[in-house]
């Protein structure tokens, strides 16, 4: 899936998934250094340039139905639908935590993650299994 409005290809189905509409399989989960292990430059759909995502990409995907309460952290109104993703273009996605490839700045054992349950995003520890959406162009 490409985005028209940032130019970044999304994988359609997050890590572990497969099929038409994302129904085969599980979601899987990594821990962030593991995550930033496995998924370099990994090869699908004829491309070899598939990333995880920075964290002001991921956050591009966050759809909150109802707005959005707060612009910074993401956290969308009461009431929008969960998870807070088009579930049209990103079928099977779990209202979950998803890495970003961001290290956080200010803890070195922490990264930057989306909780597609509420639209928020915050930092974690690396050592937590989240699941992975890979992305490629852009940065």
């Amino acid at each position: 899936m490409t985005d028209t409005k940032t130019g970044l290809m999304w994988k359609r189905c997050s890590e572990g998934l497969s099929g038409d509409n994302c129904e085969d399989g599980e979601v899987k989960t990594y821990t962030w250094d593991d995550a930033m292990q496995r998924f370099k430059n990994v090869e699908y759909v004829g491309h070899a340039d598939w990333r995880m995502p920075t964290i002001d990409e991921l956050k591009t995907l966050v759809y909150c139905s109802k707005g959005r309460k707060d612009q910074e952290s993401g956290w969308c109104n009461e009431g929008s639908a969960r998870p807070t993703i088009n579930q049209q273009v990103f079928p099977n996605t779990v209202a979950d935590w998803y890495w970003s490839g961001s290290s956080f700045a200010d803890l070195s054992v922490s990264a930057w993650y989306v909780y597609f349950s509420n639209g928020l995003s915050s930092a974690s520890n690396r050592n937590n299994n989240y699941a992975v959406r890979l992305v490629r162009g852009g940065q």
